[in-house]
């Protein structure tokens, strides 16, 4: 699979077996055109290939249900490459995203559910970033900020350039 592109969550290529097997479900997401979603129990993986087009970061979007908070690790060519805590979807169908970084070329993606409950997926979609994050402040946290120039003069009426931003 490319980047951008749908992976249907019961296309894996391996998943694990006996006590942790995973299982092909019927789509229990109404509206949706996927047949088929798959469980992955408590300490259950399944592994899909992807081609990432360059290194860098990625995103990696995972639709899915889950009635409680859960651990999922993202193993990267049989390396833990991400812990991520995903919080609930209480019950209902939602995306959850997990940053990672991959390098170009064919990959393998493992989920495995490090949670002690079943999660629900149906599809999965990884996508090249930029890897800058927004960083937002609550709006009692704002402060004002103060402008200069990169000969330590403070701006009154910043116009587009370079400067140093101190809040």
């Amino acid at each position: 699979y490319s980047e951008g592109e749908t992976i249907m969550a019961k296309d894996y290529v391996d998943a694990s077996t006996d006590a942790y097997i995973v299982r092909p479900r019927p789509n229990t997401e109404s509206g949706s055109s996927i047949p088929l979603q798959i469980e992955l129990p408590s300490s259950g993986w399944a592994k899909w290939q992807v081609n990432a087009a360059n290194s860098g970061e990625h995103q990696l979007t995972v639709h899915m249900k889950t009635t409680a908070d859960m651990s999922l690790w993202v193993y990267v060519d049989g390396k833990n490459t991400v812990k991520s805590s995903l919080a609930s979807t209480d019950g209902e169908w939602a995306d959850r995203t997990v940053d990672l970084k991959l390098t170009a070329g064919k990959r393998k993606l493992m989920l495995f559910n490090a949670g002690s409950n079943s999660v629900y997926v149906n599809s999965l979609v990884f996508s090249e970033t930029t890897g800058i994050k927004t960083i937002g402040k609550a709006p009692s946290e704002v402060v004002d900020r103060q402008y200069y120039n990169l000969s330590g003069r403070k701006v009154e009426v910043p116009q587009p350039g370079v400067y140093i931003i101190v809040e």
